[in-house]
């Protein structure tokens, strides 16, 4: 199984996370760098994979709530899916 780890206080803003799962997952070279297109790009995984989000801290939500969007996106997706797993951490 694959395992993708993202740490939240690693990135600054939500382009960064957008290249990052883009790079680590293999998203196409047409992948959008928004939330419909990694809902669908992450729809599309056809490997087991686990995302594992290491969170900071709830407040940080409030400061960065592109952060907590992702992370709904994820979750949403991760339930839907066969072959992704999103586990959250602090």
């Amino acid at each position: 199984m694959q395992e993708i780890t993202i740490y939240e206080s690693d990135f600054p803003d939500a382009l960064s996370v957008h290249d990052y799962l883009a790079e680590k997952l293999s998203f196409p070279s047409y992948y959008g760098h928004n939330l419909s297109a990694l809902a669908d790009c992450l729809g599309d995984v056809d490997r087991p994979t686990r995302i594992v989000v290491e969170r900071v801290d709830d407040d940080l939500w409030d400061e960065r709530p592109w952060f907590g969007r992702i992370c709904r996106v994820l979750q949403r997706v991760g339930l839907e899916s066969d072959e992704l797993e999103v586990v959250f951490r602090r």
